[in-house]
């Protein structure tokens, strides 16, 4: 898979995951834990609301994305932090979770990389825009 895709890496959670990272990891693709607790979640559910109201997130309309999206129920904690909240979703909201982690680790990489590059996910194409470089993101 990573060669026909540049696959910087993929978050996952640990819950039942262990065989697939670890067959990935085989494979050469960086795996990154990521929970899906308040410490985890909480700033990737700011990051992806200072995106949306920024006008910064290119979703396309993609129907599933915004079912999941609309599914979304935020649980909060004594201190503030914030959660998708899966156990009172009416229906599933797994897209919407990885678009969350998604977001997050993307925005990490590039504080990591300290280029001031950018990241754009447009789900309409089915591209994700990195620093000026367009690729498709993997259909299966």
């Amino acid at each position: 898979m990573n060669q026909i895709y540049d696959i910087q890496e993929i978050a996952f959670d640990d819950w039942g995951a262990e065989q697939l990272r670890q067959k990935l990891e085989d494979d050469g693709i960086e795996m990154s834990r990521f929970g899906q607790n308040f410490k985890s979640m909480s700033p990737a559910c700011e990051d992806m609301m200072r995106t949306v109201l920024e006008g910064r997130l290119a979703h396309g309309g993609n129907p599933v994305l915004r079912w999941n999206f609309d599914n979304v129920v935020v649980r909060m904690d004594e201190s503030g932090n914030i959660r998708p909240d899966k156990k009172r979703a009416v229906e599933r909201i797994d897209g919407a979770v990885a678009a969350l982690m998604s977001l997050r680790r993307a925005i990490l990489q590039e504080k990591k990389k300290k280029t001031g590059g950018s990241v754009v996910i447009d789900w309409a194409n089915n591209t994700i825009t990195r620093d000026g470089v367009t690729k498709p993101i993997p259909t299966n």
